[in-house]
């Protein structure tokens, strides 16, 4: 059980860092200036991908690795 739990909680930290690379590369897609500004203004990231339509993708995603982490801990526990 202990190998599984370090697999899922590895594997939904993956799928939380690619999500937000993902995110990030959308962002600077659209446009240069809304990257840098999303960069500095918090909640700014969110709102271009919402605007964009990529919201739902990207946030998605981000939550399915936070379930996986949270269920590789417990299995760990």
């Amino acid at each position: 059980m202990q190998n599984f739990g370090t697999v899922v909680v590895l594997a939904g930290l993956a799928i939380v860092i690619i999500a937000q690379i993902f995110g990030a590369i959308m962002v600077f897609n659209v446009s240069l200036l809304k990257g840098v500004l999303s960069l500095i203004i918090p909640g700014y990231f969110l709102m271009v991908l919402r605007r964009e339509g990529m919201y739902g993708r990207v946030v998605g995603s981000w939550a399915f690795g936070i379930v996986c982490m949270i269920i590789g801990t417990v299995a760990l526990s």
